[in-house]
């Protein structure tokens, strides 16, 4: 069993964005890395009842509130919806809403997003 560890942090004209990518949370370091981003972009590839392999390779959505607060990121943006979480919105919302309660968005391909 493994865990990938993946995530940036973009120092850039006075803006700080962070990405996620592909990670568990496991290792717990992307609230260190993400720490006072203007922009916290992470994945949401799975829903929180998420099992197996798939919760070895993705963030859960408690994770992603979880991260967000500790981080204390401005906007967080989901990005890598998938077929598992695309229809789970709401849910993914409330979960994230229990520890995170700044902003929140759900992008389209192709949407601008500005600090």
């Amino acid at each position: 069993m493994f865990s990938l560890k993946l995530g940036y942090r973009i120092e850039v004209a006075g803006c700080v964005i962070s990405f996620t990518g592909d990670m568990s949370g496991r290792l717990r370091q992307m609230p260190r890395l993400a720490r006072g981003s203007d922009i916290l972009v992470a994945h949401n590839a799975i829903p929180e009842d998420a099992t197996g392999a798939a919760a070895n390779l993705h963030m859960k959505p408690s994770y992603i509130g979880e991260m967000a607060a500790t981080a204390g990121v401005k906007p967080l943006v989901l990005s890598h919806l998938m077929r598992r979480t695309i229809d789970r919105r709401d849910e993914t919302l409330q979960i994230i809403r229990k520890q995170y309660t700044g902003p929140v968005s759900f992008p389209n391909d192709l949407d601008v997003i500005r600090p």
